[in-house]
């Protein structure tokens, strides 16, 4: 408990041993003994045990001491946030990108041997040739670009929205964007990786999908918001 005002004398501080002296220059009476505590929620929990204070050292100590534990409380998970919205981030710029290729040249996005990944994809999971599709069933080898123009399409937005969300929610610790971050990429590139392995079409773009999913787990590893509360830390 602290002090009613006015009740000042010479005090000891102690932190782990009695050493005998005044604390800051401030009058007060009886030992002062500081302890710091994990709790629940990251933020230090000072203990003061038996001590009485004037109303001036109550001050400073609560201005300095709570506001010192906070910016070490939140320094670090803010930090951690920055860096993984940044790999995300990269991601999400890498769907953008391929997307926009693919939806805009689709026989023609670099594969696997140098070949075009659409044609590719084709004869690795159909055994035929697809420039025998192109002569024999011209129609259907539209249809199939337009499937995969389409696909493209969807990358793009996806990429956009992921980005979108790394930057604003996900940056700000809102819990919902770490968990749809997580389930929405993991489905998403492990789909695109079994596609891939169907399909026997793994191209220099195709190996970026396992980079991609380790930059995500990494920055979703840094920011995990069980345990210590790294999410939404609101000031003492």
């Amino acid at each position: 408990m602290l002090s009613q005002p006015g009740s000042a004398k010479d005090c000891r501080f102690s932190s782990g041993g009695d050493q005998a002296g005044t604390w800051w220059g401030f009058p007060c009476s009886s030992p002062l003994s500081l302890h710091q505590l994990p709790t629940t929620n990251s933020h230090p929990r000072i203990a003061i045990e038996k001590h009485i204070l004037t109303d001036s050292a109550e001050r400073y100590w609560l201005s300095h001491i709570l506001r010192d534990s906070w910016r070490r409380s939140a320094y670090a998970p803010h930090m951690s946030r920055n860096i993984g919205s940044i790999m995300i981030l990269i991601v999400g710029v890498a769907y953008i990108v391929w997307g926009a290729l693919a939806a805009a040249m689709p026989d023609g996005l670099l594969g696997p041997g140098g070949k075009a990944i659409l044609p590719a994809a084709y004869e690795g999971f159909t055994g035929g040739s697809w420039t025998e599709l192109m002569q024999t069933s011209p129609m259907t080898a539209k249809y199939i670009i337009l499937l995969y123009r389409m696909y493209g399409i969807y990358c793009s937005v996806f990429g956009l929205m992921g980005s979108a969300i790394a930057v604003t929610a996900f940056r700000r610790g809102d819990r919902w964007a770490w968990w749809t971050l997580l389930i929405a990429n993991t489905v998403a590139l492990g789909s695109a990786m079994r596609m891939d392995w169907l399909s026997k079409a793994i191209g220099p773009f195709e190996l970026t999908e396992y980079v991609g999913l380790a930059l995500i787990f990494g920055a979703l590893a840094i920011t995990i918001p069980w345990g210590a509360s790294r999410f939404a830390l609101t000031r003492p």
